[in-house]
């Protein structure tokens, strides 16, 4: 090979046999070497939640109460090759509402927002610093919070006494109605399109009999169910598929009637009169309402934000809230 030799760069007179700064530093700025080096890929580092999983090369916070969210150090890797939308220090997040009170109605399922509507999937997650984070968790009729992401109370159930008779209020999942004498009367509004994002179902709609009758409490998220008619179940609020909390995690949220975890069922309504019956709650925690005559309604499920079913007796309460954050830590 024939040797080629390197020409000298003068600058200036007398400097001979002298390169250029410029010339000295182009191995290391277009090879890639000392100090023109770009940071190396790192992984997110946080603590915090009531508890931690890990799944594979995930690790997923689980806060059951509020508490705060601390990133000591940001990552700068995608979560998966090729991610078009998830880029550096993007975290996946689920984050449920308390639900609302049931009355004579069912109360609504809490409001859900989550990135993970599916397993593998990391659309629309959520970008993070290294910082703080305060973390809200709802409780009866009160919502949950992470970051900027605001997950809203469920409605609570209307409530009737006489000829009196206090309306059912919307909600990220809007309580239930309840009448009687046949006056008819509607469902709390949830915050379904075109409110943007969505959070959850109408409630029901009271019924037309003569007795006193509730709606049952429409279902939390995106995909929640609107409440039955008075004397009416609750709507099932949406489910998170399992592979969300990885596979050592207890198990959040409740059974449905498909695989995953649910959340934010509606409570289910009333009616009042001598049958033992219940009137269920939505899938998701939603407590079940109560025909008999002085008989209290359950509460909805805890940490599900499930809505407190209805009753002529007291109504259930709202169950709480969650909030679960999961990224990539190696």
């Amino acid at each position: 090979m024939k040797k080629v030799d390197t020409p000298l760069i003068s600058e200036g007179k007398g400097s001979k046999n002298k390169l250029s700064s410029r010339g000295r530093s182009f191995g290391y700025q277009v090879l890639g070497f000392g100090a023109g080096d770009a940071a190396a890929p790192q992984f997110t580092v946080a603590c915090g939640g009531n508890a931690t999983h890990t799944d594979g090369n995930f690790k997923i916070h689980v806060f059951t109460s509020p508490g705060t969210f601390t990133v000591t150090q940001a990552g700068t890797l995608p979560l998966f090759p090729g991610d078009p939308t998830a880029g550096p220090s993007n975290v996946d997040f689920l984050v449920v509402a308390g639900g609302g009170p049931g009355n004579v109605a069912g109360g609504g399922g809490g409001g859900m927002r989550t990135s993970y509507p599916s397993p593998g999937s990391c659309a629309g997650a959520h970008p993070i610093a290294a910082q703080a984070y305060p973390i809200t968790i709802g409780g009866n009729f009160s919502d949950s919070v992470f970051d900027s992401i605001t997950s809203t109370r469920g409605g609570n159930g209307q409530h009737y006494v006489g000829c009196l008779s206090q309306p059912a209020s919307p909600g990220g999942a809007g309580g239930g109605a309840g009448a009687a004498s046949g006056n008819s009367r509607t469902g709390g509004e949830g915050n379904d399109p075109p409110v943007s994002p969505p959070q959850g179902a109408d409630g029901g709609n009271s019924g037309s009999q003569s007795q006193i009758t509730g709606g049952g409490g429409g279902g939390g998220g995106a995909s929640g169910l609107v409440g039955g008619p008075g004397p009416g179940g609750g709507g099932n609020g949406p489910p998170i598929a399992t592979a969300f909390f990885g596979p050592n995690s207890p198990s959040y949220g409740e059974p449905g009637p498909a695989p995953g975890r649910w959340f934010g069922g509606g409570g289910g309504g009333s009616l009042h009169a001598n049958v033992p019956s219940p009137e269920p709650g939505g899938a998701g925690g939603g407590g079940n309402g109560r025909a008999l005559p002085g008989t209290p309604a359950e509460n909805g499920a805890t940490n599900t934000g499930g809505g407190g079913g209805g009753a002529t007796g007291p109504g259930g309460q709202g169950g709480s809230g969650i909030v679960v954050i999961r990224y990539k830590f190696q």
